[in-house]
């Protein structure tokens, strides 16, 4: 059993829901504030740099400290081995394989890791990222075989929280909405 006192956290969500072009709707405004109401506080908040996912960070109350333009696209390689819209069991499938979802869930894995070693213990971080990258950045940091009865994608402001402790992701627990 883990001791929370010493366990850091990363949530990992999707953006809020967005307008014509790349602004979030009113509506978009209005759900990442309800959402952003009920969780919190974080230590350090990430956004992919597309307005949209900065957008709902501001929207949720937090004030984002770094945008990643690492953090808003997957890699047409990787789009070849894996559908982003098959969700979790499809980045589970893919990244179990020697390939380009492989490489890629050890480079995200690496960049979460070096965030979260960061950060004290007990506190959280917050990811603002988009479709297809919330599941790949999961699956990359919790292992594949843990995605078995995951048969979803995250949808807007969805994802997962992840237990951070001794140097090493723990556990994934889903954030969905109802």
């Amino acid at each position: 059993m883990y001791n929370d006192s010493i366990m850091s956290f990363l949530e990992i969500r999707r953006h809020s829901l967005r307008g014509p072009g790349d602004h979030l709707s009113q509506s978009g405004v209005n759900f990442a504030r309800e959402i952003g109401s009920n969780i919190g506080p974080f230590h350090v908040v990430i956004t992919s740099h597309l307005t949209r996912a900065i957008e709902t960070a501001v929207a949720m109350g937090f004030a984002v400290n770094e945008s990643n333009q690492d953090l808003a696209m997957l890699p047409s390689d990787v789009l070849a081995e894996a559908n982003w819209q098959g969700g979790y069991p499809e980045f589970a499938r893919a990244m179990a394989q020697p390939g380009a979802s492989q490489k890629f869930g050890e480079q995200l894995h690496s960049m979460l890791q070096s965030l979260m070693q960061k950060i004290p213990n007990s506190e959280q971080a917050l990811i603002i990222s988009h479709g297809g990258l919330i599941e790949a950045a999961t699956v990359a940091c919790v292992g594949p075989s843990k995605f078995d009865t995951w048969n979803f994608s995250a949808s807007y402001c969805e994802g997962a929280r992840l237990s951070f402790q001794e140097g090493c992701f723990q556990e994934a627990t889903p954030l969905r909405i109802s």
